[in-house]
């Protein structure tokens, strides 16, 4: 699927025909109507023909300038023009020409006056949440191209919004309202759909991968927003959607990942789109955990090995002791520390060490002796050479 910055990164004077040199902002105002189905000469004006400039002021054109390139567009065979009624702009569409030129894999779009203000409502209000970029929005016309027979995703939204982090929420716009049941049942199609983690590399994908995981995981999506013009059609979807999360709960389903939100349409506000960040931090979080019980893990084998280690020499050194010394002083070191230790409560196994680091200690003491003997012996004997040799 051709997104609109790979509509505009051809050359950007790249055909003619019939007298019109093909602009970026031809490309653009070609894949804006070829995405959405139909759109109005408003709406694409505030798409292509105005922008902020590097001081914040808007910079815009005249409609006579938009009207005169759009028919230019129609008269080339790229764009549709089509009045609805007496009084209103009409509406415009990409033909087959325009949609091949834009990339777009579509079909021209046929007009249902039954959707049409519905339709071109949720063309504002995409402007309107992606500050009239479309940057990160999905049409339903884009979704549905891509529905195969015995493919299941649920309920098709009016749009995907996607986030900075690779957030993917659906969006509703509801204009005339529904019965409350029909809310309920748009609320549990959703909760089943809720996916739990966001790729991490989501962040770097276009339009046509994000709508490819959206088809690969069977629809799943962040979260739900509805956009409502009646405050009371508003509250009463709110008030289904707390059934399903009820009920939910009354059938031991977690609603801990639902995540549904409910705004006004007149001032429409973006959807939170910190899933991503959040997702980041706990996973900082886990490798730091996972880490910290690493060194954990291997401060107590160290220790470990550092006391069988230790363990080990102190065997040695017993046997060793035991070796040196003769049985008469073993019984006096055991009778030493049996008369010390008492009628202390200390453990059998504490009562045996003890007396092991006395019999190592006794030991210990007695070729400390035994080496101060020889040593003053030694001495001796130096001392009578010397006399001898008058050194």
């Amino acid at each position: 699927m051709a997104s609109r910055e790979a509509a505009a990164s051809v050359a950007s004077v790249s055909r003619i025909r019939k007298g019109i040199r093909i602009q970026p902002r031809d490309r653009n105002i070609v894949w804006m109507a070829g995405v959405n189905g139909w759109v109005t000469m408003p709406q694409l004006k505030l798409f292509a023909f105005d922008y902020l400039d590097e001081t914040g002021w808007l910079r815009t054109v005249s409609e006579q300038a938009v009207y005169r390139r759009l028919r230019k567009l129609c008269g080339a065979g790229f764009l549709e023009h089509r009045y609805t009624w007496v009084g209103d702009h009409g509406v415009y569409r990409a033909t087959k020409r325009g949609l091949a030129l834009v990339g777009l894999d579509l079909v021209p779009a046929s007009l249902d006056k039954r959707d049409y203000e519905h339709d071109l409502q949720v063309v504002d209000l995409a402007l309107g949440l992606t500050g009239y970029d479309l940057e990160g929005w999905i049409t339903e016309r884009m979704i549905r191209s891509r529905l195969k027979p015995g493919m299941s995703i649920g309920r098709v939204p009016d749009g995907l919004l996607l986030g900075p982090g690779g957030e993917r929420w659906a969006v509703e716009l509801e204009v005339s309202g529904k019965e409350s049941q029909r809310y309920y049942e748009a609320c549990e199609k959703y909760a089943g759909r809720h996916r739990s983690h966001i790729p991490d590399d989501s962040r770097n994908w276009d339009l046509g991968e994000q709508l490819e995981d959206y088809f690969d995981s069977d629809g799943e999506v962040d979260g739900v927003v509805w956009y409502f013009f009646s405050e009371k059609k508003r509250k009463r979807a709110l008030a289904e959607a707390q059934k399903v999360v009820d009920d939910r709960a009354k059938r031991r389903q977690s609603a801990d990942h639902l995540n549904l939100r409910f705004h006004g349409a007149a001032r429409p506000e973006l959807p939170p789109m910190n899933k991503w960040r959040e997702q980041q931090k706990r996973k900082r979080r886990a490798e730091e955990q996972r880490r910290r019980e690493q060194e954990e893990k291997e401060l107590r084998e160290r220790e470990e090995q550092r006391k069988r280690e230790e363990e080990a020499r102190q065997k040695k050194l017993y046997e060793q002791a035991l070796d040196y010394l003769t049985e008469e002083e073993q019984r006096r070191v055991q009778d030493e520390v049996a008369r010390k230790l008492g009628g202390s409560n200390l453990s059998r196994g504490d009562r045996e060490r003890k007396l092991r680091e006395a019999i190592i200690e006794a030991a210990s003491a007695n070729r400390q002796a035994v080496r101060e003997k020889e040593e003053k012996k030694q001495r001796r004997k130096d001392a009578v050479k010397n006399w001898i040799t008058g050194g």
